[in-house]
C-alpha cells in the first residue's frame, strides 16, 4: 500500500506545481469576483436609474433642468455647477457633457489660480465652440486678460469688475496682450464695483474694445471714472450695431464719465444713458447731429446748467423717435426750460413716459404750474408721468386746486404719480 506523500516529504518540484495551480485558481476567482463586481455595478445602475427621476427624463428635459441650475458665471471647481454635476453619477455625467451650454459661461477670478488655463480648456471642450459669457474680476492680472483675449473670437458676453485696486492706479485691460476681433461679442460690461475706490481707465483702451465689436448690441460702463488720455485719441470711432450705451447701470443715476460719447458715432442707437457730470449739452447735440439715432429712451443722470434754449431746442429736434425721458437731478434751471419746451407740440411727438428725480429746495409754485402746462399740452401723447420728490416741505407741495388739475388729467387716461417719503400726493 503506497502512502501519500506528506508535505515535508514533497520535493521542490512538487512545490512550485501546487503554487502555480493555486495562482491561476485565485486569478479565476479574481476574474469571478471582478464580474460579480461589474454586474453588481451595472445592477446598481439600473436601479438608480429605476429610482432617479432625472435619468427617466427625455435628455432634453434633464438637460434643461441642469441648465436652470446654472449661475449666470459659474465658478470652476468640483462644488459648483456644472463640475458639480460630473460627481453625481455617470447618468448625470452624461448629461451634463452632452449640454454644450452648460460650459459656455465662466466665472474667472484674478489673480488666477494655478492650473486655471489647462482647466479652462477642458472646460470650454464640450461648449462645442458654443459662444462663451466670461466674467473676468480681481487684479486684472497678465495671465488673467491672456486668458480671456486668446478666446475672443467665441466670445459672446463679456463682464470685466476690476476689483482691488487702490485710487488713481491706471487699468490695464489688455495685459501684454492685444485683442484680436470680437466678432460674436454681444453685450460688454465694464464696472467698478469697488465704491471707495476710483481707479484709472484707459480712455484709449475703451474705445479699442468698441472698435474690435462689429455686432456689439449693448455697452454698460458703471461706475467708471475717470477715464483718461483721452486727448490722445485722434479719431471718432463708428459702431455700426451699438443699439444701448449705458454709462451707468439700470435703474440708478448714471454715475460713469461719459467723456467717450465725443469719439463715437452710434448710427443704431436706441437707448442712452448719461451722467452729464463731464459733458454738457453742446456734447449731446454735436452726438446726435453726427449719429442721428432712432433715439428712444434717454437718461440723463446730472444737473445741467443754464444751456441755451436754442439749442435745447435743437436737441430735442434731433430726437423725433425719442419716446422715454429721465432726469436725475435737474437743476432749477434746466427742469423749466425743458418742461416750456414741452409744450411746443412740434418737438418729441413720440414721447410716452416722464421721469423726473429732483430735489425739493428747487422746487417753487412757478414749477407746478409750468409742469401742468406741459403736461396739458401733451395730454394725448404722454401716458406715464412720475416726478419723484426728496425733502419735500409741506409748503412746496403743489396747491390743491392745481393737485385737481393733476387729477383731472388722470381721469383722461394719463398715469401720474408725484412721490415724496414714500407717499402719492396724487393720493392725499
Amino acid at each position: 500500500m503506497t502512502l501519500r506523500k506528506t508535505e515535508t516529504e514533497m520535493s521542490v518540484a512538487d512545490l512550485e506545481a501546487r503554487i502555480a495551480k493555486l495562482s491561476v485558481e485565485i486569478d479565476v476567482q479574481k476574474d469571478v469576483l471582478k464580474k460579480l463586481e461589474q454586474d453588481k455595478v451595472l445592477a446598481q445602475r439600473q436601479l438608480n436609474t429605476m429610482r432617479d427621476p432625472v435619468a427617466r427624463l427625455p435628455f432634453e428635459i434633464s438637460s434643461e433642468i441642469f441648465v436652470q441650475s446654472l449661475a449666470p458665471f459659474p465658478k470652476p471647481g468640483a462644488s459648483h455647477v456644472p463640475m458639480l454635476l460630473l460627481n453625481i453619477c455617470n447618468g448625470w455625467s452624461a448629461i451634463a457633457l452632452s449640454t454644450p451650454t452648460l460650459w459656455a459661461a465662466m466665472h474667472i477670478a484674478s489673480p488666477c489660480s494655478e492650473g486655471i488655463e489647462e482647466l479652462l480648456l477642458v472646460w470650454i471642450e464640450p461648449a462645442r465652440n458654443r459662444p462663451l459669457s466670461i466674467l473676468l474680476d480681481g487684479c486684472l492680472d497678465e495671465s488673467a486678460a491672456a486668458i480671456v483675449w486668446r478666446h475672443g473670437r467665441l466670445l459672446n458676453h463679456l463682464e470685466i469688475d476690476p476689483d482691488g485696486f487702490s485710487d488713481y492706479t491706471r487699468i490695464n485691460l489688455f495685459g501684454d496682450v492685444t485683442p484680436g476681433p470680437l466678432p460674436l461679442l454681444e453685450t460688454l460690461t465694464i464696472r467698478n464695483s469697488n465704491w471707495d475706490t476710483a481707479p484709472e481707465f484707459s480712455g484709449p483702451q475703451v474705445l479699442e474694445l468698441l472698435r474690435l465689436t462689429p455686432n456689439l448690441d449693448e455697452c454698460i460702463l458703471d461706475g467708471i471714472h475717470p477715464v483718461c488720455d483721452l486727448e490722445a485719441i485722434a479719431e471718432v470711432h463708428a459702431i455700426p450695431n451699438l443699439r444701448r450705451l449705458m454709462f451707468g447701470a439700470h435703474g440708478r443715476c448714471p454715475d460713469s464719465d461719459d467723456d467717450l460719447l465725443r469719439y463715437l458715432t452710434l448710427p443704431a442707437l436706441q437707448t442712452l444713458h448719461l451722467s452729464m457730470r463731464y459733458g454738457s449739452a453742446d456734447d449731446l447735440f454735436s452726438f446726435l447731429q453726427r449719429s442721428s439715432p432712432p433715439l428712444q429712451d434717454l437718461v440723463i443722470g446730472e444737473a445741467w446748467g443754464p444751456i441755451d434754449l436754442v439749442r435745447l431746442h435743437e436737441c430735442l429736434t434731433l430726437m423725433p423717435s425719442l419716446t422715454r425721458f429721465e432726469l436725475w437731478g435737474g437743476s432749477h434751471v434746466f427742469v423749466p426750460d425743458f418742461l416750456s419746451a414741452l409744450t411746443d407740440s412740434t418737438l418729441l411727438l413720440n414721447l410716452r413716459s416722464l421721469i423726473l428725480h429732483l430735489d425739493a429746495h428747487n422746487i417753487t409754485d412757478s414749477f407746478w404750474m409750468t409742469l401742468l402746462r406741459a403736461l396739458s399740452a401733451r395730454r394725448t401723447q404722454l401716458q406715464m408721468v412720475n416726478i419723484g420728490l426728496t425733502d419735500l416741505k409741506p409748503s412746496r407741495k403743489p396747491a390743491g386746486s392745481l393737485l385737481d388739475e393733476f387729477r383731472g388729467l388722470v381721469a383722461d387716461g394719463m398715469q401720474i404719480n408725484i412721490t415724496a417719503d414714500k407717499s402719492n400726493l396724487m393720493h392725499d
